[in-house]
Order: structure tokens, then sequence, then C-alpha cells
């Protein structure tokens, strides 16, 4: 039901979502609502693969159920690979 108490209009019956984690694991795609393609590829990382790959995970997980902007949350993924790199 929708916020007045009508039925929600259903998706075509072909709609689907393809998922935000690339074939290589290493690239997160994320759509916002106005179809603006944003593309973020954790292999840049200065950290091991299995991090970057974990992390693409988690970040493609919950980009889904974000009401922030994903940059925004990018952003705050980039300090802390870094600082796993210098040992700080």
């Amino acid at each position: 039901m929708s916020g007045r108490g009508r039925r929600a209009v259903l998706p075509p019956a072909d709609h689907h979502v393809a998922h935000p984690l690339a074939h290589d694991g290493l690239v997160v795609t994320v759509v916002n609502k106005a179809g603006y393609e944003q593309r973020y590829d954790f292999a840049e990382l200065p950290v091991a693969e299995p991090l970057q790959r974990s992390l693409a995970s988690a970040f493609a997980a919950q980009s889904r159920r974000w009401k922030a902007c994903a940059r925004a949350v990018a952003r705050t993924l980039t300090p802390h690979p870094t600082a796993l790199r210098d040992g700080t």
C-alpha cells in the first residue's frame, strides 16, 4: 500500500535490477533514482586484493539501502586503507 492507502504500482514483469558488483569483484556501480550511474573501482585502493574485494563486496551489499549519497560513503572508505598501508 502507498502512504495514502492506495495500492502501489508494480514494476513491469520484465523489470530487473542489475547487481552492483562487477564480475571481477572490484568495481561497484551505483545508480540513483534519476538513473545517474557512478562506478567505484576498489582496485585503486592501496591495500591487498583480498581487502579490496571485501570492501567492494560490503559497499555493494549496502548500496541499495543508502539514503545518503554513495560518493560520500565512498570517500569515507578512502582514509582507512591509506592508514592501513601507512601503518597508522
